[in-house]
């Protein structure tokens, strides 16, 4: 699921400015070049003969100004705004992990806050999951880098086909990955989770080197007024953590808050 990073138009002058601005320039240059006639014309001794001169000048000046200002102008309204060269750098501002393609911290992180800020303001739901890969440092131990960070690819590449459309994934560090599911209570939240345990466990890792079983364990939180990101994250980390400890490859999901005063979120 890719997201897709918005970058500033150049400013124009409006097509009303530029076309009195043409206008205005059009008549400007009649003027000079009628008064230029009209001087010569009157050294000349010719001045009877202004009005066919003028008929003519206008015949041969129309077209030339067409031409040079009228027609450019039209064509550069009808392509609007020119286009801004986007380097990869600027396009991924950071955000992009290169070794997944996937989010990297940073750019999970703001996309987090951003789905905060939508549905604090329409009051719509969010839920939060960070998931981890069980046994992911052990894994290392044993395969070395190479392995793990191939693992990790999978486990990304896995995730993201699990995931519904709205919903986005990112590396938050080593093994463990941020997803944001906007528009979904905890309920629905839990069940995506499990989905993906279920996607992870049963497509097993394998690669010339190493065949084996991998597995996930997922904490679910959902955002809730007086949740700030730090909260949201660390009751996240929390429910992975007993996810994990609790035997792994399973869901744990923070309750939401009950609505009276005094009753701190439970883990369930």
């Amino acid at each position: 699921m890719a997201d897709t990073l918005s970058v500033n138009k150049q400013e124009c002058p409006s097509a009303a400015t530029l076309v009195v601005s043409a206008g205005a320039l059009s008549f400007v240059v009649v003027l000079v070049l009628g008064a230029l006639v009209h001087k010569v014309l009157r050294s000349a001794g010719t001045i009877g003969t202004v009005t066919t001169l003028a008929l003519v000048s206008a015949v041969l000046i129309g077209p030339l100004l067409y031409l040079l200002i009228i027609r450019p102008l039209i064509n550069r309204l009808s392509r609007g705004p020119a286009p801004v060269a986007v380097t990869e750098h600027d396009a991924t501002l950071g955000m992009v992990d290169p070794l997944t393609h996937a989010l990297n911290r940073h750019g999970i992180t703001a996309s987090l806050i951003e789905a905060m800020a939508q549905s604090q303001r329409y009051a719509t739901p969010l839920c939060a999951a960070l998931v981890g890969i069980d046994g992911f440092g052990q894994f290392a131990e044993r395969h070395g880098k190479k392995l793990a960070d191939q693992v990790v690819q999978w486990a990304v590449g896995t995730i993201t086909d699990a995931l519904r459309l709205p919903d986005r994934v990112g590396r938050y560090e080593g093994g463990e990955f941020l997803v944001v599911m906007p528009q979904t209570r905890a309920p629905a939240a839990t069940k995506v989770a499990e989905r993906l345990c279920e996607a992870v466990s049963a497509s097993p890792f394998a690669t010339e080197e190493a065949t084996e079983p991998v597995t996930i364990s997922i904490g679910v939180v959902e955002f809730s007024k007086g949740h700030d990101l730090e909260k949201l994250l660390s009751q996240a980390q929390a429910a992975l953590a007993e996810a994990r400890v609790t035997g792994g490859n399973r869901v744990i999901r923070i309750k939401p808050p009950r609505r009276r005063k005094g009753v701190a979120p439970e883990a369930g």
